[in-house]
């Protein structure tokens, strides 16, 4: 058997374009994510993994002549998985991921 893994998630876009300018944008995310059967020769073999997911991205993206878009962007993550453990005596244990990032990009339009 192998894992299986499903997500579902609501990710709503804020977006303003100022007059001869570039967009500024607000994208969120919120999510939850699924392993079922993780495939694993360990002791958490079969079990089922729950992760809930948030996100959020403030960016800017700006025009470059005909050819080029530069975008910067800000994102901020943070994301809680948990498992599902079968033996009431065996403690919940959770991994939690917070996670800051920038990034700048460049794309050329052929």
């Amino acid at each position: 058997d192998r894992s299986i893994y499903t997500e579902t998630y609501y990710e709503p876009i804020i977006k303003y374009a100022f007059e001869n300018a570039g967009n500024l944008y607000l994208r969120t995310r919120f999510g939850h994510g699924k392993t079922e059967n993780a495939d694993s020769l360990q002791y958490n073999a079969n079990r089922t993994y729950f992760k809930t997911i948030r996100k959020a991205t403030l960016g800017y993206e700006q025009n470059i002549g005909d050819d080029w878009i530069a975008k910067i962007e800000y994102k901020h993550a943070w994301e809680k998985e948990h498992k599902n453990f079968y033996d009431p005596r065996d403690e919940e244990k959770y991994n939690v991921l917070n996670q800051d990032n920038i990034y700048v990009h460049a794309f050329y339009r052929f």
